[in-house]
């Protein structure tokens, strides 16, 4: 018990101070690193994550992918929730007022948008809530993870509500 608590402290502490750590294995296995190789200047990266590619699914018009994203973004404290937020912002996308935001450590965010749930994060998440990517989309995540960007996943789910029948007295 402690040491995944201990791990999802430690990702959340380093999210806090700009460090993202892709995996909690990354986390785990970071004791055996040796060597650390950079570039010239010694910055790894800029440090502010920006949205690089949006590819939706044969329908969905990017803009309408980025803006379901960004409105169950908006409230995250991630610093990948915040790039999303900024793309949309950019694009001047108007967004819908989402409920029930859950933050999951290590895979992603999920909140209700307009009456549907959305799930925003890996492809883990989108298993655990019954949505795999299909073969395409994950395809083109495996590109952008081999070019060393993070790839995010976005569902959109429906869910139902109904009155429970009144006990028998």
């Amino acid at each position: 018990m402690a040491t995944p608590t201990a791990i999802i402290v430690g990702v959340g502490r380093s999210a806090e101070r700009g460090i993202l750590v892709r995996s909690a294995a990354a986390l785990e296995t970071a004791h055996r690193v040796d060597v650390v190789v950079l570039d010239k200047t010694g910055t790894l990266t800029t440090g502010q994550p920006e949205v690089t590619d949006v590819v939706s699914a044969p329908g969905v018009l990017p803009a309408d992918l980025l803006r379901c994203a960004a409105s169950v973004e908006t409230l995250s404290e991630h610093p990948i929730g915040r790039a999303v937020l900024r793309r949309a912002h950019d694009e001047d996308l108007s967004l819908t007022p989402s409920t029930d935001f859950v933050a999951r450590a290590g895979a992603g965010v999920t909140a209700m948008v307009a009456e549907r749930e959305v799930a925003v994060g890996n492809a883990a998440l989108m298993e655990q809530v019954g949505a795999p990517p299909p073969d395409d989309l994950a395809a083109a995540a495996t590109s952008f993870a081999e070019r060393g960007a993070t790839p995010m996943f976005v569902a959109q789910g429906v869910t139902s509500s109904a009155s429970s029948p009144s006990p028998t007295r």
